[in-house]
């Protein structure tokens, strides 16, 4: 009886933390199609060697590189060659919502006010004037210092650049309607803040 309640336990875990609170893997979680070039984007994961906060090694799995497949084409690469990074987010523009005046993306964020989800906000994506889609993806990678990195390049993954770099404590918005991507800190009555264009 005991291991039944366990197990019913661990089926509720994911739902009771979509109810309560936001629910994560340890890896981000990376499948997604791009209908504008007709590619699709695959997560690739590898173990990553870590330092605990006593300076002792240990390995985890994350994940480390985005594959792309041209579907057109038939080919297929990876964006990253040789950052030591694993990444947390990748986003893009999917569409613009004639209907309601908004810009929807490959994650379903598409709220009007923002959403805060554990350092990360969506904001001022609300009656929009009608415009094209981005031709951009955005990645938010973590180095085993604790330093996160935005990098920016189109859909196709050409021009792959690290656009800012910031502490994992600090805070992070996507500005829909001003296409920015900001980080800041309000620690100390102090006010930092780096950003992008995207």
């Amino acid at each position: 009886m005991n291991s039944l309640k366990y197990a019913r336990l661990l089926l509720l875990m994911p739902l009771l933390a979509f109810v309560y609170g936001d629910y994560r893997p340890e890896t981000a979680r990376i499948h997604y199609f791009e209908q504008s070039h007709n590619l699709e984007y695959f997560g690739l994961n590898d173990t990553v060697i870590l330092m605990n906060d006593k300076g002792k090694e240990y390995s985890e799995m994350k994940t480390v590189n985005i594959g792309i497949y041209d579907i057109a084409a038939d080919s297929t690469y990876t964006l990253f060659n040789g950052q030591n990074v694993w990444i947390e987010e990748f986003i893009f523009e999917s569409a613009f919502m004639d209907s309601l005046h908004y810009v929807s993306f490959n994650n379903n964020e598409q709220t009007c006010s923002g959403r805060y989800r554990e350092h990360y906000e969506f904001l001022n994506n609300c009656s929009l004037t009608k415009r094209a889609i981005s031709d951009n993806l955005l990645i938010l990678t973590r180095d085993a210092q604790g330093m996160k990195h935005f990098w920016r390049c189109t859909k196709q993954g050409g021009n792959l650049k690290k656009m800012i770099s910031f502490p994992k404590t600090w805070i992070w918005e996507i500005d829909v309607k001003n296409r920015s991507v900001s980080a800041y800190s309000t620690q100390n009555g102090e006010l930092q803040l780096r950003n992008f264009k995207y």
